[in-house]
C-alpha cells in the first residue's frame, strides 16, 4: 500500500511541476484541492487527504510563490483552508494527525 501511495503522490507532484507557466500550475492545483475536498465530502477518503496535503507542502510545491498567489485568486476560500489545515511548515497537519479526531476536524472544516 506503501508503494501506491508514494506513486500517487507522484503523480501529483510531477503534474503541477510538469506546466511551465504558474497560471497553469495555479489550474492543476486548483484541481487537486477540488479533488482533496471531494475525497472529504463525497468519498471519505482519509488516505487521499493526507496525500494530497503532503504533495501541497513538498519544498518543491510549497515554494511556488507566484503559483499559489494564482491559486489564491482563483479559489480563496479553499486556498485559506488549506493554510490553516496545513499551517507554517506543516505543523498544523503533523499536529491534527496526532489527534485521533483529526478526519473529523478536516472534514467539519471542510462542510463549513
Amino acid at each position: 500500500m506503501y508503494l501506491y501511495n508514494v506513486q500517487v503522490a507522484n503523480f501529483f507532484a510531477s503534474e503541477i511541476l510538469s506546466e511551465r507557466t504558474p497560471r497553469k500550475r495555479a489550474d492543476v492545483i486548483c484541481h487537486i484541492l477540488d479533488i482533496a475536498f471531494h475525497a472529504v465530502e463525497a468519498m471519505n477518503n482519509f488516505e487521499l487527504i493526507v496525500i494530497i496535503l503532503g504533495v501541497l507542502e513538498c519544498t518543491a510545491i510549497y515554494r511556488l510563490k507566484l503559483t499559489w498567489q494564482y491559486v489564491e485568486r482563483k479559489q480563496p476560500e479553499r486556498r485559506k483552508l488549506f493554510k490553516d489545515v496545513v499551517g507554517i511548515g506543516g505543523r498544523h497537519v503533523r499536529a491534527l494527525m496526532l489527534s485521533p479526531r483529526w478526519y473529523r476536524t478536516w472534514a467539519y472544516t471542510c462542510s463549513k
